[in-house]
């Protein structure tokens, strides 16, 4: 079924004025500054998860519980 009408997302935006392309401009900002957060927080995750490994075989492989407190 077409209507025969063909949607435009930029024309729509710019059709609206100053607010609306402020608006879009504010959502791409912070759509790029989540997906920045997501990534970094994500990279943190595994390298923490990397350093409670190497602590963990670390700490379950000393012989005296103070060496292992040490660690």
């Amino acid at each position: 079924m077409q209507n025969g009408f063909k949607f435009n997302g930029l024309e729509f935006i710019t059709a609206g004025g100053f607010v609306s392309i402020a608006v879009a401009v504010i959502l791409l900002v912070m759509s790029v500054a989540s997906w920045y957060l997501i990534i970094s927080k994500a990279i943190q995750v595994w390298q923490l998860k990397e350093e409670f490994k190497k602590y963990n075989q670390a700490f379950w492989s000393s012989p005296i519980l103070a060496m292992a407190m040490k660690q």
